[in-house]
């Protein structure tokens, strides 16, 4: 047994994205009391109510409007349900802009108007006025880290050598130490390959020398029920999703809002609880707020070890290993027409595929006899379902183009898992009705 359920010595909250307005006419106040008492709730039944209340970043959601209401806000919803210190650090445009004028100006409401009761574990009074924080809870060290500059991701100098001071101080004393910084790091979790407006490549030198390093990053947006949210290559990085609502990557998806959001992403709300037990294992559990449900099975890393053992179990190696994704004997597809002006448009279902896992998307192809062939990428409802077994048995396509009645159209469907593996192809032919 890697972690010792019955005796933890520490647990806290890991979430990001909270995005509250301070209005009573939209969901963010409903989602961050949700997610404090799920927090609570699931920490209190394995035998420890929470000793911190991490946020990484995006607390407010409009510094341009009002942001002290907002900052008032945030502190009564959280105030109202828990008692445990906020340790938070500070995102990009929501919270404040990284490198303004106005910059230690909103640092210093933020602490104003949460309160000092957040910093009753911090020993470096100084770390705060700039936005970066190093407390001591529990006996073990966190740490919060503020950019200066967006477009690539920065960090002070003076941080960055801040930063190394403390790891190295920390490094041998056989227990993690926990970081926070809205930017997730470049080439980690999943999402943080989108760009260098949501990944920093700042950090990676510094941490790469820190095996014992846990580093919560946001500001993406993505779901946790990918398990690449959780990789480890020379330390471990771990997303924190959004309680406010979800974004995914810019693949041309069906259904989608925008670029990188769905039409349905404010259904999704997630977070962490994480805990330690005294003998320095660390147990992750997703929760799906909007399920108020845990998300598949924790994530468990021994404590740090010199063989560096425990940074060798979610690696980018999962890959290798992952099952390909199949379509069942049973397999159907139905094809169905309605009239429009000038032609009928295909609305198109078929069985879900199956995988060890869980199926992330699919590509169907509709080749016309004209020879024209297109593409059309389908996200799977993964992202709304704590449990895959849970997820939709059926997949429906709707086409914008107009098809000619008597057309014959060849249809290929494929499906992908989270790790890129692609089943075989289901194809068949199409008359349009």
């Amino acid at each position: 047994m890697i972690f010792d359920g019955n005796n933890i010595i520490l647990s806290f909250a890991a979430v990001s994205d909270t995005h509250v307005t301070g209005e009573d006419t939209d969901d963010s106040e409903f989602k961050f009391r949700r997610a404090i008492m799920q927090i609570r709730e699931k920490a209190v039944s394995h035998g420890r109510d929470i000793d911190a209340f991490l946020v990484v970043g995006d607390l407010i959601d409009r510094s341009w409007k009002e942001p002290e209401m907002q900052m008032q806000a945030f502190k009564r919803i959280y105030s109202s349900l828990s008692e445990a210190p906020l340790f938070y650090c500070l995102g990009a445009s929501h919270d404040l802009y990284w490198g303004s004028e106005t910059e230690k100006e909103f640092i210093a409401n933020f602490r104003k108007y949460l309160g000092e009761e957040n910093f009753i574990f911090d020993i470096d009074s100084e770390s705060i006025a700039k936005g970066n924080r190093h407390a001591v809870i529990a006996g073990h060290h966190f740490i919060a880290l503020e950019p200066n500059c967006r477009g690539p991701i920065t960090y002070p100098e003076e941080t960055k050598k801040w930063l190394c001071k403390i790891l190295e101080s920390t490094q041998d004393d056989g227990k993690y130490v926990f970081i926070i910084t809205h930017p997730m790091v470049t080439d980690t979790c999943y999402g943080s390959l989108l760009g260098p407006d949501w990944a920093t490549e700042d950090l990676t030198p510094i941490l790469s020398k820190y095996p014992n390093v846990v580093i919560f990053g946001g500001h993406l947006h993505f779901p946790l029920q990918d398990e690449r949210s959780i990789m480890q290559k020379d330390f471990t990085s771990i997303g924190c999703g959004s309680v406010r609502y979800m974004a995914i990557e810019d693949a041309a998806y069906e259904n989608m809002m925008g670029k990188t959001v769905m039409r349905d992403s404010y259904r999704v709300s997630n977070g962490h609880l994480c805990e330690v037990d005294k003998n320095g294992a660390l147990r992750i559990t997703r929760i799906d707020f909007a399920n108020n449900e845990q998300i598949k099975s924790p994530w468990v890393l021994p404590a740090p070890q010199k063989d560096l053992s425990h940074i060798h179990i979610y690696r980018p190696e999962r890959a290798e290993s992952a099952t390909v994704p199949y379509f069942a004997e049973d397999f159907k597809a139905n094809a169905t027409f309605e009239n429009v002006d000038s032609g009928k448009k295909l609305i198109l279902t078929f069985s879900a595929a199956l995988d060890s896992d869980m199926v992330h998307h699919y590509t169907v192809v509709l080749s016309r006899k004209s020879g024209e062939e297109k593409e059309y990428r389908i996200l799977s409802d993964f992202y709304r379902h704590a449990k895959p077994g849970d997820m939709a048995s059926e997949i429906t396509l709707r086409p914008a183009e107009k098809f000619a009645p008597g057309e014959k159209l060849f249809a290929k469907i494929s499906a992908y898992n989270s790790w890129g593996k692609k089943s075989e192809k289901r194809e068949f032919a199409i008359i349009v009705e």
